[in-house]
């Protein structure tokens, strides 16, 4: 037997909160509509108002925590299939908010059902979650409520999610490798000017014995990366990264240092490459969704 909170109504409009046991979520429902009383909220635990902080742990935890790529992906498959099949939006969204793993994400879709519950439209609903749910998403499924077509739109945004996960796979697998490589070389390169290059340095002046021109000034390196002044160097590079970050913020300072990314040799070329992609892909799904032109254009 499983311990459920509710909050529900009667005839009279009525608002009832308080706990019961059941085998079943299902079965709770039932209990209550035999009693007379129309479930609005049910979930497992206790009630929050024997909190005697009244503190919403749940929602506590939820900013704590975030909702990733694969958290959407599920989300959009589970939820193009149930309104598929002819489960009701209200249903559908209270069975996902009770079955996702992420805490987060689980009060999320508590919340966007209370909207609609509340007579928000579920655009709307999911609009008033911008960190989690992007302009796309939400265009797409106020076309879908506008066309009567909520059912179909849901699959495409499924498929959409499906294929933008792929792609961010695939770039993270295809920069990995290298990224590696890159990072164990500026250990290795920095252990060696650190630690091993100056014994040998000592050696070479008790010897007396002259350097070529490229070992001095791995040398002069070394001696710097051991010096006070390797401190400043670090701080300069802290504040260059912070203000071109700053910089990028801005739309004049994007279009100018993506300009210069994609001039670079190999992974201006890359970039070129998966930027169209995604635009085809997005301004495709958008169309076919019955997006206006200038909207979709908007959007990507």
């Amino acid at each position: 037997m499983i311990q459920y909170s509710y909050k529900a109504r009667d005839r009279n409009g009525t608002l009832y909160e308080n706990v019961m046991i059941a085998e079943s979520e299902d079965a709770a429902v039932q209990q209550l509509a035999e009693k007379g009383l129309w479930v609005i909220q049910i979930r497992k635990g206790k009630l929050r108002s024997q909190n005697p902080l009244n503190i919403d742990l749940d929602k506590v935890f939820a900013k704590l925590s975030g909702v990733g790529l694969k958290d959407l992906v599920v989300f959009c498959r589970q939820f193009s299939a149930l309104v598929s099949s002819g489960i009701p939006i209200m249903r559908a969204l209270n069975i996902l908010a009770s079955q996702a793993e992420n805490p987060a994400f689980a009060e999320i879709l508590r919340t966007i059902k209370d909207d609609v519950e509340q007579g928000t439209s579920l655009s709307d609903a999911f609009a008033k979650h911008p960190k989690v749910f992007d302009k796309l998403f939400i265009s797409m499924i106020k076309a879908g409520e506008a066309g009567g077509v909520l059912d179909e739109i849901l699959g495409r945004v499924s498929a959409f999610m499906e294929y933008r996960a792929k792609m961010a796979a695939k770039i993270k697998s295809a920069m990995a490798y290298p990224t590696i490589v890159s990072v164990f070389a500026v250990i290795i390169f920095f252990v060696m000017l650190t630690f091993i290059l100056p014994r040998f340095a000592g050696i070479f002046n008790k010897l007396g014995s002259d350097l070529p021109a490229y070992t001095q000034f791995l040398i002069y390196i070394s001696e710097f990366l051991r010096s006070p002044g390797c401190i400043f160097l670090v701080l300069a590079i802290v504040a260059v990264v912070f203000a071109v970050s700053r910089v990028y913020a801005t739309r004049p300072g994007r279009y100018f240092i993506d300009g210069l990314f994609l001039k670079l040799p190999v992974l201006g070329g890359l970039i070129q490459i998966i930027a169209i992609s995604r635009f085809t892909r997005t301004f495709g799904t958008l169309i076919k969704s019955g997006v206006p032109i200038l909207t979709a254009l908007e959007i990507v």
